[in-house]
């Protein structure tokens, strides 16, 4: 995933994580007021049962109408309160209209008002033991509404401010977060990626020590890499050369290895040619009497299948790359091939094979082997090369044999 559009996708979840906050935070402050408000309720509620329960213990019902009226003027939060006497009808009500009606709502315990009014409830009831004449025990039920417009209403107004305000500081503060890792972070390392993809990386600096590591460390690998290319393409210009010096086949495959091999970082080039169906050492860049090289077979009738990166070259026409080559016979639970062998001798670590084709159209008439030091193998564009010289020496090699066939057809 690119830096950018992680950075884009953190942006976008950061934009989640505030919005749930300021909605969790939202329906929290909510709800803290409203029960706020439900306490504040059940305190004025018990002044008014106070009043009512003095109220009727002189005066008959019909005398309370005062007490229900001044309760609903003075609390802005009542709606409608109402007293009955038998339970089932309306004594008296702070909206005349509803006297005599029957208790048809759904009326809750006052006792419940704080969780009841959090779920919208508007309705409660709450039943009052008195003594007329301070001797008859009797009671009543009060009957409240509360006015949801102003409670909700005002309610969920003030919340959603508080939810707001919130929301707005939180993003302001993502949004400078958002700024300072961009300038901090996202946009050096966009500047890094493309020094790199250009090939180059200058000596900036960073506000943060790793950043001015990674630059340090990429400057030294591309200056590494350039000097690396530098001497590959030497190296390659001055074997082409060979190719029109040469005075025949034998020196040109002698002298194209021997330079090969010059480069740093490459242990060992040869050059394998194909004969009887089989891959032969005909030029090496180390000494002429080792065992492993000059006249050596490669092959010793492995197949393609085999693992032999020689055969496959040549039966695939592609240049075949071997990494991590393991000089551990007994890790391998199998005897060690010339190549491998070759390869553990000279402590190389990789090898590639490349065919030597003169033509697209032709077969190829050997394999020209470069073992590295290096475990890592080869980088693409050095592997580009390489193709390109095995292409050059096997057109040579080609032009040379096409040369002393007509040098011999004309002598003889």
């Amino acid at each position: 995933m690119k830096i950018n559009r992680f950075t884009s996708l953190a942006a976008v979840g950061i934009g989640i994580v505030i919005t749930t906050l300021a909605a969790s935070f939202f329906i929290v402050e909510r709800n803290l007021m409203l029960q706020s408000l439900a306490d504040d309720l059940n305190q004025n509620l018990f002044y008014i049962e106070s009043e009512l329960r003095h109220t009727l213990g002189d005066k008959p019902v019909s005398q309370i109408q005062s007490v229900l009226d001044r309760a609903v003027a003075i609390n802005q939060s009542l709606s409608v309160i109402s007293v009955s006497v038998d339970g089932e009808h309306i004594s008296a009500s702070s909206s005349r209209s509803l006297v005599g009606r029957l208790l048809e709502k759904n009326y809750l315990p006052m006792t419940d008002m704080a969780q009841g009014i959090v779920k919208g409830h508007v309705d409660y009831r709450e039943i009052i033991n008195f003594y007329e004449n301070n001797t008859d025990r009797k009671q009543i039920v009060l009957l409240i509404t509360l006015d949801s417009k102003y409670v909700f209403d005002r309610m969920n107004r003030v919340a959603f401010f508080y939810g707001f305000g919130l929301f707005i500081v939180l993003g302001l503060i993502a949004i400078a977060v958002y700024i300072v890792a961009d300038r901090v972070i996202t946009a050096p390392f966009s500047r890094i990626i493309n020094h790199a993809r250009e090939g180059r990386s200058p000596a900036d600096s960073y506000f943060i020590d790793e950043l001015n590591e990674l630059n340090r460390t990429l400057n030294e690998t591309f200056s590494a890499l350039n000097q690396k290319q530098y001497e590959l393409k030497r190296s390659l210009a001055q074997t082409t050369y060979l190719d029109i010096t040469s005075k025949n086949v034998r020196e040109l495959m002698d002298q194209s290895v021997s330079r090969l091999a010059r480069h740093p970082g490459y242990s060992v080039c040869m050059i394998l040619r194909a004969e009887q169906a089989q891959l032969i050492v005909c030029a090496c860049s180390i000494n002429d009497d080792n065992p492993l090289c000059v006249g050596r077979l490669m092959t010793d009738g492995a197949k393609l299948d085999s693992g032999n990166p020689f055969i496959q070259a040549f039966m695939t026409k592609q240049a075949v790359v071997v990494e991590q080559i393991s000089h551990d016979a007994s890790a391998l639970d199998l005897p060690l091939a010339p190549w491998q062998l070759l390869a553990a001798q000279k402590d190389a670590g990789s090898v590639i094979a490349l065919p030597l084709i003169s033509n697209v159209h032709d077969d190829p008439m050997g394999v020209l082997v470069v073992y590295a030091s290096r475990a890592s193998g080869f980088e693409l564009q050095e592997i580009a090369m390489l193709e390109e010289l095995a292409g050059d020496i096997g057109f040579a090699i080609r032009a040379f044999e096409h040369r002393e066939q007509l040098e011999h057809h004309l002598t003889t």
